[in-house]
Order: C-alpha cells, then structure tokens, then sequence
C-alpha cells in the first residue's frame, strides 16, 4: 500500500467519501469545506480550530482528523455526520510562547492509533483512535518532525525528522507499546519539508529515505536489519511505492531536474544485498513538487511548479511511466485523489479544480466558501482518502 489505500465506511450511500479541504479565514478562524466528488458541489462547512493544516482520514473513511497549528490541537471530524466529535490538545509543556505547532497527522493501517507531529514541540502525540482520548506524548530529540509513512505489513510508523542538512534522522515508533528508535544518523541525510522522504516497499520489510544521499534499510516486523546507501536513490525528494510482482516505484527530482526516476523490485533482503532492479528515467519538467498514486492504481500523479521554461499543471503518467499527459494550471498547491481513483482535486488557493483522470481534463473550479459567508480563505490541505504517506511544514516558533 501507499498514498491512498484501505476501504471506507461509505459516507457517499456506501461508494466513495466526501472530499475534505482544510482553510483559514483570516488569521483567527478555521474552517473544513465538504465536498460531493459526484458532482463537486459543497456540502458543509466544518468550524475548527485556527491555522488548520495537514488532514488524514483513518483507515475505515470514519473520522477526518485536522491539526490545528494555531491553537497546538487537532479536531476529530465524525464523517457520518460532518460534525467535530473531539478536539484534543497535542504537545507537552506547551504555552502561548512555546506552540506544539502541530504539522502532519496520520492514522496507522492497524487503525489502533492516531500520531501527530509537533514540529516546533519536539514531539509526537499518539491518540487513541477508538476512543479518541491522548494515550502519550513522545519526545523526537533535537530534531523537528514533519512527516510519517506507514504500512499495513509493518507494525511501525515511520517519522523523519529535521534537524540540520546531513544531520537529519528517522524515528520509528512501536505501534504495540510506544517505543522509539532512531536511524539514518550517520547516513548524512537532508530532507526538504514538506516533501515526504520515506517511502516503504508494499512488502513492508523495505523503508526507503530519499534526499541528496538516498539509502535502503531492512525491517523484519517491528525488528530493525541492515541499511545501505545506494546511489539509485540520490537526487530523490519524494516518492510512492505501490503494487506487486512487480512492486513499483515513482520518485520525483529536485526542482532543477526534468525528470521522475521509475524502480521495479528496489528492496533490501535481511543481508544486507540489494536486490538487482529496473531502473530508468522518465521524462517530466522541472519544478516537481507534489506526487500521489491513484489506489487502484492506474495512475501516477505529479504536481509541477512553474519555472522560467515550465509551465504550471498535473501530469499523469500511467503505472509504469510510459504515457503521460499534461494539464496547465495557473497554480498547483496541494493534491489528492478519490478512493474510487477517478479523479485527481488540485488546490489553487481559495478553490479547487477537479481532474478527470480518464480523460485528463480540469473541470469548473469548486469555490469551497460557496454558501458560506466566509471570504480571503486560503486553503491549506485536501484529501479525499485513506493515505499512508502524511507531511508538513517545519514550524519554529
């Protein structure tokens, strides 16, 4: 599994789930726009706490969770009724002063435990997703955690950390019991939040980190094994692992590289060995920012940012990077892709457009403070499904 994975509770009469897109209101207020992706229209407005940021939906569809940066919280969305069922404070020894800054959240696929990232706190906060109440808070170290990988054959969540450009590590954390243990600290690694650099193999046995200095580690369950640099991986910012026999690999390129590097088989046995791969590179442009896979999964989709010979837009390639279309955008922030894997929904601010993946066509833009009296609203953050790839801005107080 990767971005989009496991089925829903059917908060669509049984088929797929609403789209949930995160805003601000000025600097005080937060909001959660709900939208129908059967015809995109807005079905609710959510109030929420201020400075509203990084979504996941929990592995049935039944909660959205939502940090709110502003106020060193994160708010339960109960998505049977579109209603806030909890608001919970995240962080340890915080103050006005000293925010947690909460900045990504997911949900593991074991569906046990909720984790949000407290970037300015040092610290991970980990819910109980059950009875949405706070089981702990758990210290990171030096470094700021922004982004989380998990997968349903690992019983670990995965959580890379900045500190300092090749000083930068990862953390795993025990699903089970809480424990914490660190690697990549003399890897020399350098993450680019909010780019997510973790990447596991849908075996669950391979974590794959991506940066300048790209490398592979073994786990066996929760049981660490070898790890090696591997140059296949350098130059790497963000990626998705997805399918079987074989598992494949999408990683996108710094913004001054025109092109997305395609694996088949990258994976690392409990030797140490890397197994032999596929490898070649796919033409893209420069300006790389975003990259989800669709869940079924046809589709590759990459955001790109516009540079002085690029344009703006989504291109969508297919499984294996051989076909690939291109859709001009004056904008591309955020990206997401609903659970039935028909269309991808691409923020541009205070609205966002829909893309029929079939066809690769943008439809009429959805104005998310429609039938509401908000104006100036920024959107923060989309999705539309079960993901198990999260990440965020580093925050500093």
């Amino acid at each position: 599994m990767n971005q989009n994975e496991i089925s829903n509770s059917g908060t669509l009469a049984g088929s797929i789930p609403y789209l949930y897109a995160s805003y601000e209101v000025g600097v005080r207020f937060g909001r959660v726009a709900v939208i129908d992706p059967t015809d995109d229209s807005i079905v609710t407005h959510i109030p929420v706490g201020s400075q509203p940021g990084a979504m996941c939906m929990d592995p049935l569809g039944n909660k959205v969770y939502v940090v709110n940066t502003g106020e060193s919280s994160v708010s339960i969305i109960n998505t049977e009724n579109n209603k806030v069922m909890a608001t919970l404070p995240v962080g340890r020894g915080v103050t006005a002063l000293a925010p947690a800054a909460p900045t990504a959240v997911i949900v593991h696929p074991f569906g046990q435990k909720a984790y949000v990232a407290n970037s300015n706190n040092h610290s991970i906060t980990v819910i109980d997703n059950r009875t949405n109440k706070v089981l702990t808070t758990l210290p990171t170290g030096v470094g700021q955690p922004f982004a989380f990988a998990v997968s349903d054959n690992n019983p670990l969540v995965f959580v890379a950390c900045k500190y300092k450009d090749n000083k930068d590590y990862i953390l795993t954390i025990s699903v089970d019991n809480n424990s914490i243990s660190t690697f990549g600290m003399n890897s020399e690694l350098t993450f680019d939040p909010p780019h997510n650099p973790l990447v596991i193999h849908p075996d669950g046995h391979t974590v794959g980190v991506l940066g300048p200095n790209g490398f592979l580690k073994y786990f066996n369950g929760a049981t660490p094994g070898e790890e090696k640099n591997t140059s296949v991986l350098d130059n790497t910012v963000s990626g998705v692992y997805f399918g079987s026999a074989p598992a494949k690999l999408f990683t996108t390129s710094p913004p001054n590289k025109a092109y997305l590097k395609y694996f088949e088989d990258l994976s690392i046995k409990a030797s140490g060995e890397i197994t032999p791969v596929k490898l070649r590179d796919i033409k893209s442009y420069r300006g790389q920012d975003q990259i989800r896979v669709c869940p079924n999964p046809e589709f590759v989709c990459i955001t790109v940012q516009a540079t002085a010979n690029t344009p703006c837009g989504l291109q969508i390639y297919n499984e294996v990077g051989t076909v690939s279309q291109f859709i001009e955008l004056y904008y591309a922030g955020d990206l997401t892709i609903t659970q039935d894997s028909t269309k991808a929904y691409v923020e541009q601010r205070s609205v966002i457009v829909p893309i029929d993946l079939a066809t690769a066509t943008a439809g009429a833009a959805i104005d998310i403070s429609s039938g509401s009296s908000d104006s100036n609203v920024i959107i923060k953050n989309i999705v539309a499904s079960y993901e198990t790839q999260n990440s965020g801005t580093v925050v500093s107080s």
